[in-house]
Formats: structure tokens, sequence, C-alpha cells
């Protein structure tokens, strides 16, 4: 727990501009002007509540006349939050990725592939930066991939894996300097997937919409390194004892502030060690669902396909052990039925012939209560 002392916060300025925070302290009862310092007393924030005060609740007034970017925030967790993101908050993110980018090997000049989202700019064409979509189908990544023969290449985990299902053999083919999984718990049976196909191991990034890189760790390595410095942490306990929270604020100004906001993610430290590193990143698990063809088809694509809809407030896509799936749904609009067939048709497609889709809601029993939630989970093996 970081002491009040060293944790610099306008608690004030932030009340007055922020409306999530100005009406979320005053109904758990925590007054700034009474306790400016006391920073462990500041009541916790969760994506529902970044969910309830939607863009204009959560916005810092004092940046509402600049040109903030949009981002969405999702992934594993199914749930879709729109994230505004500054120019100065932008900069920092980006020199954060580049210095743990030439951390874990990377080097100007070489030529970087990035399957994500996000579209090619002109200054990454100068320095050899792709962005390819994860959202396209693997057989077209992995050709492209041979075809291009990139030094680096970052991704999500499962696309990366679902790009390996295409490629020949280690050696047989282009073999990376860098490769970089990001998004997932990275585990030994996965690295040896990865090493399979592209001949190294992969380092790991890890970060969020809502602050961008936190930490990374290189290929080989055992520890963390986290690289987000304008962002305090804290490890709060967990139902496992094994296990801590992971607690974060932002310590620069920024057009969405995040005080004590609670990443829903775990984290394993080593408190036999200096500094107590986080070895392990808990619960960020997404599946791929498996084909009849045996392949699993990267969960991103699905994931991006309903991301895609606004009226979706909540989503899970559950694959059966008889290989069918149910696509299930909360939604905002008064037509849940057109919009819960419209998801269905979507995945349907994507996924291919051969396989039962069907749509419904998601409740609060959509999935076992033993098991974390996961956007995507597939039980056929």
């Amino acid at each position: 727990m970081p002491r009040s002392s060293a944790v610099r916060l306008d608690l004030r300025a932030l009340s007055a501009n922020v409306a999530l925070y100005r009406d979320h302290w005053a109904r758990c009862g925590f007054d700034p002007l009474l306790t400016p310092d006391q920073f462990e007393r500041i009541p916790l924030i969760g994506k529902q509540q970044l969910r309830d005060a939607g863009l204009q609740g959560r916005l810092d007034a004092r940046h509402a006349h600049a040109r903030n970017s949009l981002e969405r925030s999702g992934g594993s967790s199914g749930e879709p939050v729109d994230i505004l993101i500054d120019a100065g908050s932008r900069r920092r993110r980006q020199w954060r990725f580049l210095k743990a980018l030439i951390a874990v090997g990377y080097r100007p000049g070489l030529r970087l592939w990035i399957v994500s989202t996000h579209r090619s700019s002109r200054m990454n064409t100068l320095v050899r930066w792709t962005y390819l979509d994860m959202r396209d189908s693997e057989q077209a990544l992995s050709a492209r991939y041979l075809s291009e023969q990139p030094h680096v290449l970052y991704g999500p985990l499962r696309a990366l894996l679902s790009m390996a299902q295409e490629l020949p053999p280690a050696g047989a083919a282009h073999q990376p300097r860098v490769l970089i999984a990001t998004a997932e718990l990275l585990r030994p049976e996965d690295q040896s997937a990865l090493r399979a196909a592209f001949g190294i191991e992969a380092a790991d990034f890890y970060g969020m919409t809502e602050i961008g890189l936190f930490a990374y760790r290189r290929a080989g390595e055992t520890q963390y390194r986290v690289v987000a410095d304008d962002v305090l942490a804290e490890y709060l306990p967990a139902t496992d004892p094994a296990l801590e929270r992971l607690v974060v604020t932002t310590l620069r100004d920024c057009a969405m502030p995040l005080v004590r906001y609670d990443t829903g993610d775990l984290v394993r430290r080593d408190h036999t060690l200096p500094h107590k590193p986080i070895i392990e990143f808990v619960g960020r698990e997404i599946d791929g669902v498996l084909l009849p063809s045996g392949k699993r088809i990267s969960p991103y694509r699905i994931v991006q396909a309903l991301e895609a809809m606004p009226e979706i407030r909540r989503y899970q896509v559950v694959q059966r052990e008889d290989r069918s799936v149910d696509v299930l749904l909360q939604t905002s609009s008064a037509d849940a039925e057109a919009i819960r067939e419209r998801a269905r048709r979507i995945v349907a497609e994507l996924l291919g012939p051969g396989l039962a889709v069907r749509a419904g809601e998601l409740g609060r029993s959509a999935h076992p209560t033993a098991e974390k939630f996961r956007a995507v989970r597939s039980y056929a093996r």
C-alpha cells in the first residue's frame, strides 16, 4: 500500500472536474475536502463504474475541448468501454511502448509487424511499422507473413497461435528476430507451440486500453519489468492468498484519469526477491473456437466483430463440448431479439459451415461461478 504522502493527486480538482468521482465519492461518503491526503480511504472503482458513468461522466472537464482520440476496451472481459486518450497521454504511451520494444530486442529500422485493429499511418510507414488487421483470417495473415518476412512480430497470443497453425515447422519457414505476445496469460505450452512455428520464444507485454503498456518480460525471463512510471500500482488482497488484485492510479494529467481503478486482473509476485517483482499476470484468458477442421480460429476475430455493435453491453461466446456455439448477450436495445440474431449470424459467418451457432441472453448464471469469466470460452477438446 502506498503512503499517502507519496501520492500527489489533486482530489478536489478531480471532484470538481470529473463527474464520475464527484458522484461516486459522494455515494461512498468520501469527502476530498475533509480528507485530501488519505489516499487509502479513496473508494475503489471498477469497469462497471466506468461504463455507468459514460464518456462525458469520465471526461475531465479541463480536456473537454481538446482533440482526444477514442479507443475501445473489451477483449477478454466481454464488457466494451470507450476510452478517450489525450495527446499528452498518447505520447507517453508511445514512448513506453518503444522503450519496451527496444528492451526485448527491437531496433529502429527493423520491419515490425503489429497484429492489431489500428491503422497504419504515414509515420508508421516511414519507420517500417506495419499494422495487420487481426480480423483477417489466419490463412491470410500467415501467407502474408511468409511473403513479407518481418523482423519483429507483435500481437495477441491467440492470434499468434492461430497463425502458427498455418505455418510450416520452424526451420522451413521465416524466423523473426523478435516475437512478442500480449493480451493473455503466456503458458509454457504456448511458448512451445510458438517456438515450433516461429523458431523462438516470445517476450510478453501486459497492458490495457485504460492505461497503455504497464509491464513487459523478456523471452526466457521469469520477472516482469514495470515500465509505466506515470501509473501508481497497488496490490490488494485477493481470495486466493497467493494472488493479489492489481489496482492502478494515473499520476499525470489526462483526459480520463483513473483513481484507484481495480483492473479486474490478478498478479502473482515473488515476495522473496527485492522489490517483489511480478512473475505472472493471472486471469487474462481467452480461447479459440475449435473448428471442424481441428484448427482453432483466433478469438479476436469474434471479439472485434461483436465490439463493433454499440448495442451490446456485455457478451460471451461459449463453445460446448459437442462443438456447438452459444452467442450470449446483454444489450441496451429495446429490440434485443433482433440484436442477438444479428450477432449470431456474424459469428456463424466467421466460423463457417459445420458448427451449430445459437443466440441467447447473457445472465448471471451464464458461466460456472468457479471459473473466471472469459469473453470467448471453449470446452471443446
